[in-house]
């Protein structure tokens, strides 16, 4: 994750992803990383399996 996020720090202003809630390990593992859990996905994103949206804010100046 360390990895993953250092790469989207120097590319992007911010970091977004699906997943299930049903993946609790996942869910947590996001979450102690800073990801936001959102109400509802972006717009033209989501994917009909998934139901548990994160937003993480990469960049202070956004």
């Amino acid at each position: 994750m360390n990895k993953a996020l250092a790469y989207a720090e120097e590319h992007y202003d911010f970091c977004y992803l699906e997943t299930m809630k049903r993946m609790e390990k996942a869910n947590k593992l996001y979450q102690s990383f800073g990801f936001q859990q959102l109400a509802e996905p972006l717009k033209g994103s989501e994917h009909s399996a998934m139901e548990c949206w994160y937003l993480k804010k990469l960049k202070e100046n956004n």
